[in-house]
């Protein structure tokens, strides 16, 4: 079926399924007169979404009808405690396990389905599940039967889920936010993913078949589920018949062709609009770039996963999933000299080097001890390198020591490093290419000296050439192998090629040798961070946080952490606690970032004007202000200006 056929199917679908029932019949003779077939494929596709399983466990009134006697025990084994509720296949009930203790949810078939199509069904669902242990997936444990009023009736027994359906939540709730909808959907995800690395697709995934327990959620009711390799499932399949629900269906399925794991890629992409905007999408036209009213990287996941053909869908959940890391051009992306909200990829400052005594003929000439007084007054002030004045400073004091002391290896390389403190701050290439002149410089006069080639290997890291850094820095190393700076870039150069087990163990090499340094800390917290483990890096900015609790580094890197948490309001405050500490524009533009993410554009569009017109050079500023300023129709003129800015700024970059 061509798109255009798709689309008119699809749209003549959702309409009939808005209409009440005795108006279906006059809105299909208009709209579909002299198409026959156009007419029976809608009128099926209405049918079965009407008669379609309902909620799994729906709470009913006491007085209700149901088909079994409370306190009765079937299969001498389950006892029935309480009436649950009613869905398309049959009735739920609590029933305790006299056998093995405890409660499970037990749940039958409806007469209508005692024939062999239902019990086979019945089975294939048990079979499926019991293939599949995972904290997202309700747990199915056997199939039964009992005589009741001379009839058999089949019923399974599942995990005893104690919640509420996403259904039922979503009626209660309207919508949820992204910040409680992140975690549920990245939990969907990962049920998803344990069916398909067994070969299962759940082929009916919907808001009723998902359990909310608290802050797990559970996929439920495989009874229309089926193995999807090593055969091609038509013994499960009816003739004809459309399984599962039209309005969490993906295209081939509504079309009656064969249905895969990207089939439940979509519908998960239409269960996940419907979390964030409380609609169904079967009932709007809202698919389609501009018109989700999600932010961004929502936006462009939910249309992802509901590509029209399988093949532009992401491969797996997971894959869907690395979506949501995609932010918008960013600051909270960008490591090295680019951290924008990151911490700085730079050399540490805490293990001061002591100066020798240089008796070789050759050799420079010690530092008089006024001068190594204020070398050690110039590193003091590098040590809070996040206030900008501390490094003016210490780069005035550093600038009299060399034009007076013009062989002292020591005064070069320390200039060395505060000029590339300084890049970091401005990004300012030529500061780059001086602080590379002074440490080269400060090698030439003393080649045992290690502190200016992990200088270099900093700088070199922040040019690209991880070949060149891992030269200096290997000299480094054996040059001191006690030095904290030098296994803290280590780390980093490890990060670059890769080798996260040597990255981890070099981070924590220089914790070690030098627990004191905040700087470490911060850096460990990103790592941790950027790898998921949110928790875990929260507790290492809290440790750098007790070190130097007036840094607004850290509250920035909390920020960022507390953004990728989406606990956006705590995000906030945490760059505004760094803002209050010493603004900075690239705080400012973190904060636009935050409000970005909310969907408050204009909010955005105002910081990041700010913080762009602040730091003329950023071109992540700047890009940033084209990215809120696109999503802002009438200012889409504006925001092809701040691109044009952007590149104009990056490209003497790259």
């Amino acid at each position: 079926m061509s798109t255009a056929k798709f689309a008119q199917l699809k749209s003549i679908f959702s309409r009939a399924l808005e209409l009440p029932e005795d108006q279906v019949a006059a809105y299909l003779d208009e709209v579909c007169a002299g198409q026959a077939e156009l007419r029976r494929q809608v009128e099926e596709m209405v049918r079965q979404a009407v008669s379609a399983d309902t909620e799994l466990l729906v709470p009913v009134e006491p007085e209700r009808a149901h088909a079994l006697e409370l306190g009765a025990v079937l299969a001498n084994r389950f006892e029935l405690k309480r009436f649950v509720g009613r869905g398309g296949m049959g009735e739920v009930y609590l029933a305790e396990d006299r056998e093995l203790g405890g409660d499970v949810a037990l749940k039958t078939v409806r007469g209508g389905l005692l024939g062999s199509q239902g019990v086979a069904r019945f089975r294939r669902e048990v079979q499926l599940s019991r293939q599949v242990t995972h904290a997202n997936i309700c747990r199915v444990f056997d199939v039964g039967k009992e005589v009741v009023d001379g009839q058999d009736m089949i019923f399974l027994t599942m995990e005893y889920l104690e919640g509420e359906t996403l259904g039922q939540h979503l009626a209660k709730v309207g919508k949820i936010g992204v910040e409680e909808a992140e975690p549920l959907v990245r939990q969907l995800a990962a049920g998803l993913d344990a069916l398909h690395e067994k070969g299962i697709m759940h082929r009916d995934l919907k808001p009723a078949n998902v359990m909310l327990v608290g802050r797990r959620l559970c996929i439920m009711d495989f009874g229309l589920a089926r193995a999807f390799q090593g055969g091609t499932g038509a013994e499960h399949t009816q003739t004809g018949a459309i399984l599962g629900t039209p309005g969490y269906m993906a295209p081939e399925q509504l079309m009656g062709e064969s249905a895969t794991a990207s089939s439940d890629i979509y519908s998960m992409g239409l269960l996940i609009f419907e979390m964030l905007t409380g609609k169904k999408a079967s009932t709007t036209d809202s698919l389609a770039a501009g018109k989700t009213g999600l932010p961004e990287v929502w936006e462009n996941l939910v249309l992802t996963c509901t590509a029209r053909e399988p093949g532009s869908r992401p491969k797996s959940a997971a894959e869907a999933m690395t979506l949501l890391d995609v932010k918008p051009v960013v600051a909270t992306q960008w490591k090295g000299w680019q951290w924008a909200a990151l911490a700085l990829v730079v050399v540490g400052l805490g293990s001061m080097y002591v100066m020798r005594n240089q008796t070789q003929e050759n050799r420079p000439t010690v530092a008089s001890t006024s001068v190594n007084d204020e070398i050690e007054r110039a590193r003091g002030l590098l040590v809070r390198y996040y206030k900008p004045q501390n490094v003016r400073e210490a780069m005035s004091i550093l600038d009299g020591i060399a034009k007076a002391n013009p062989e002292l290896a020591l005064g070069h390389a320390t200039q060395g490093m505060a000029l590339y403190r300084m890049f970091g701050d401005t990004r300012d290439l030529s500061l780059l290419e001086k602080a590379k002149d002074a440490c080269n410089r400060a090698v030439q006069l003393d080649p045992e000296m290690a502190e200016p080639r992990v200088t270099l290997g900093n700088i070199y890291l922040t040019m690209g050439r991880k070949d060149l850094a891992r030269s200096e820095l290997k000299q480094a190393l054996e040059l001191d192998s006690k030095s904290a700076d030098v296994h803290f870039v280590m780390a980093q150069l490890y990060r670059a090629e890769g080798r996260t087990e040597e990255k981890d163990a070099a981070i924590q090499k220089a914790i070690d040798l030098a627990p004191d340094q905040w700087n470490y800390y911060n850096w460990k917290s990103s790592e941790l961070r950027d790898a998921g483990r949110y928790e875990e890096a929260l507790v290492e900015l809290q440790r750098a946080e007790k070190l130097m609790p007036d840094n607004p580094l850290i509250y920035n890197n909390l920020g960022v952490l507390m953004m990728r948490m989406r606990r956006l309001s705590e995000s906030r405050k945490a760059y505004e606690r760094s803002q209050e500490l010493e603004p900075r524009p690239r705080t400012l533009g973190n904060l636009g970032t935050a409000y970005y993410l909310e969907g408050n554009y204009e909010k955005a569009v105002e910081l990041f004007q700010k913080a762009s017109e602040a730091d003329g050079k950023s071109y992540l500023l700047w890009a940033n202000y084209g990215a809120a300023l696109d999503r802002l129709p009438r200012r889409k003129p504006e925001a092809i200006e701040a691109y044009k800015k952007a590149i104009a700024l990056a490209e003497p970059l790259l």
